[in-house]
């Protein structure tokens, strides 16, 4: 089963959920970031992108046991991310920079369903961290620190 057009439902959920509910993880992946991951895949970079795969396990859905949160729940930490709650996902594509895709991403805006934010190159250099948290925010597209 896909989200959307070339990307799996494995490839946005962390390895745990993946064995405890399979296809069936879909349901824990809000209807817009799948959208908004269709729309930035095949409309906008139109090239693959690797979410997770062997060497990524965490760039999607992150469940309890993922190591990010087990750390932090272990340390007394609330930990809440768009990770956590189905709304957000890093990325990274091989034929363009992370700046070029905050550029595409930005010029494109219009194609996107609904408003998102990106994590700034500066706290994410080498991956693109989008979600569909908002803030408030006026801009289609959000550029966040960390």
């Amino acid at each position: 089963m896909n989200i959307c057009p070339n990307i799996t439902v494995k490839e946005v959920v962390c390895p745990h959920v993946w064995e405890k509910w399979g296809e069936k993880a879909i349901r824990f992946i809000d209807p817009n970031l799948r959208s908004v991951i269709d729309v930035i895949r095949n409309q906008i970079l139109k090239c693959p992108i690797v979410i997770n795969n062997g060497t990524w396990k965490q760039r999607g859905l992150r469940c309890n046991c993922c190591q990010l949160v087990a750390d932090k729940t272990k340390a007394g930490k609330v930990y809440l991310s768009a990770h956590n709650l189905g709304k957000g996902l890093d990325f990274s594509c091989s034929q363009y920079t992370v700046q070029q895709i905050h550029d595409l991403i930005k010029k494109n805006a219009h194609l996107l369903p609904c408003k998102i934010r990106l994590e700034s190159p500066l706290d994410a250099p080498t991956w693109v961290h989008v979600d569909i948290i908002t803030e408030g925010q006026t801009d289609k597209v959000y550029i966040f620190r960390a």
